[in-house]
């Protein structure tokens, strides 16, 4: 049986240099700090942003699109990173979720614009939002009672609607085909399934003002369900990377 590799935490201290918000660490300069983020955290990138490529069948090279993760990862003071709140939980599970959520915003965005050639969209602000309301959410305790919900309150035929539809982005007759089910059935499953996760959009906008900026309209509902489905898709990925990963035990104590 393969040794599993324990995964360690970056230093906190360089994680605040990195973010541009902690002094200099061992001499480190911001770039310098955000350089050895960049090499203590990739695998973890590269493990999330190849699950967004394989769940949307997006065809073009990967290491483009991590690169572009990553260059999102790092515009600005901190840029998405900059919400990473300490008190509220280790960083790598935060910039897996995070690198999972912003390559599926990537890989919308590569496809709107070879569909018309676009450049800008009337989604962009919305996506940005939205980028930034995942990167706050996923530290609060709204993030682990949804996950908790999901897993309480769907059935096992919603969630692999749930996998194959909205995160993998088959259709309803690819996956009526697949599992040897009527596409009306599979139809009227999923419509059920898109009315619920709306119901938990609502209630999510309505419970969860501090995530909400009081000086813009709050998103869309069908925003907060992309939302929702890319933390429940984010979660099931950072349990294959504890399996993968087991973090460092905590040192014992001995009298």
């Amino acid at each position: 049986m393969p040794l599993q590799r324990i995964y360690k935490e970056l230093d906190p201290e360089v994680i605040e240099c990195a973010l541009g918000r902690g002094r200099r660490v061992a001499g480190l300069t911001r770039r310098g700090a955000f350089g050895k983020l960049h090499d203590h955290y990739e695998e973890r990138v590269r493990y999330a942003v190849a699950k967004a490529a394989m769940n949307t069948a997006y065809q073009h090279r990967i290491d483009d699109l991590r690169q572009e993760v990553w260059c999102r990862f790092a515009e600005g003071k901190g840029g998405l990173l900059g919400y990473y709140d300490p008190e509220r939980g280790s960083f790598g599970p935060f910039i897996t979720r995070l690198a999972y959520q912003q390559a599926l915003r990537e890989v919308q965005t590569d496809r709107r614009q070879n569909i018309d050639g676009a450049a800008t969209y009337t989604d962009d602000v919305e996506d940005t939002k939205m980028a930034s309301l995942f990167a706050q959410l996923i530290q609060t305790d709204l993030y682990e009672k949804l996950m908790a919900r999901a897993e309480a309150d769907l059935n096992d035929n919603e969630k692999i609607l749930l996998r194959e539809i909205h995160v993998e982005g088959r259709s309803c007759l690819e996956v009526a085909r697949r599992h040897d089910i009527n596409q009306n059935t599979i139809y009227k499953q999923n419509q059920r399934l898109k009315d619920r996760l709306k119901e938990w959009a609502d209630e999510l906008l309505r419970s969860a003002p501090e995530l909400r900026d009081p000086e813009t309209p709050p998103p869309r509902s069908a925003a907060v369900v992309a939302l929702i489905v890319a933390a429940l898709a984010s979660a099931s990925i950072e349990a294959e990377l504890t399996r993968s990963f087991p973090p460092e035990p905590e040192p014992e104590f001995h009298a």
